[in-house]
């Protein structure tokens, strides 16, 4: 029975590398929280390289389908293909721990897919549409809860080590079921549709802010490196980006309908730290406040009696 195992000295970890660069290509060990590329020193400590370790793919940012992320969270074993540059790659992320560090040993390999005419092979797109997909919403576009669920509590330990600032807003659209039962559920698909785009003019992407959507009228956004003030602001921006904006009459001969929003926002520095289940209460009872109080508004502050 092969025994893998998890916990390494530095001296233990070379050794491992070495035995594994005659099976792959690319042999690293790697911290999803830092997203730093790590070699170790001579000395037997563990030293964190000045390369970011999403740059072996050519990106100027990180990877949706993280593997070594979810390696992490998880404490086992992840596997994707990635694409680039019409190449693909298996790449393999184990969780280990190095001198008392938690870290992600990646392995990384070429796979050959035979060409046909006309370029790539039937297997090639396959596997590259469900790599696309796999983390977007179908109907709007957006980010998924799968996304979610793993890039948050990332994000929410890397604020963590570098006492960052996260805000987090859950978004409900107004009286959806009533429009989609008075204009139809082709109005109701356009008003997610222009409520996720107007929710994605507001963040930055390259801050690693995102929006997905959980189902439903419901949506999550994330603004990372961000203060309350300018969170509120955010917040409160959105809200009148939406309001009243028109999504059409579906096949109903009515006048057009337009939509409204209500938003409970919550920063992590309100609950322990990387507790993602204390921060999505928070900003879920702020939302029931912004419903209790007429909605088409944003609350992203505890409020007595309510």
């Amino acid at each position: 029975m092969c025994i893998v195992k998890e916990k390494y000295t530095c001296y233990e970890i070379r050794r491992e590398i070495e035995s594994l660069q005659n099976t792959f290509e690319i042999v690293r060990v790697v911290d999803p929280v830092q997203r730093a590329v790590y070699e170790n020193e001579k000395r037997d400590k563990a030293g964190c390289e000045k390369i970011f370790c999403y740059e072996i793919w050519g990106k100027g940012k990180p990877c949706e389908n993280c593997t070594a992320a979810r390696a992490l969270l998880s404490r086992g074993k992840c596997v994707k293909v990635e694409f680039i540059r019409k190449k693909a790659y298996l790449v393999i992320a184990r969780y280990l721990e190095l001198e008392g560090r938690e870290l992600v040993l990646e392995l990384v390999t070429k796979l050959e897919f035979q060409e046909i005419r006309g370029g790539k092979s039937p297997l090639y797109d396959e596997v590259y549409n469900l790599h696309h997909n796999i983390y977007r919403d179908e109907l709007t576009g957006v980010y998924n809860r799968r996304f979610l669920n793993e890039r948050l509590p990332l994000l929410l330990k890397q604020a963590e080590y570098q006492k960052g600032q996260i805000g987090l807003a859950l978004v409900d659209i107004d009286y959806f079921k009533e429009m989609n039962d008075t204009y139809g559920h082709l109005a109701g698909d356009e008003g997610l549709r222009a409520a996720a785009q107007a929710m994605e003019d507001g963040i930055k992407p390259e801050y690693d802010d995102f929006v997905a959507r959980l189902g439903g009228d419901e949506f999550i956004i994330v603004y990372h490196g961000i203060s309350p003030e300018i969170f509120a602001q955010k917040l409160e921006e959105l809200v009148e980006r939406i309001q009243g904006m028109p999504v059409g009459r579906g096949n109903v001969e009515k006048e057009e309908q337009t939509i409204t929003v209500s938003i409970g926002g919550a920063m992590n520095t309100e609950v322990p730290p990387s507790d993602m289940e204390g921060l999505l209460d928070a900003a879920d009872r702020r939302l029931y406040m912004a419903k209790r109080q007429g909605r088409n508004k944003a609350v992203y502050r505890e409020q007595s009696g309510l």
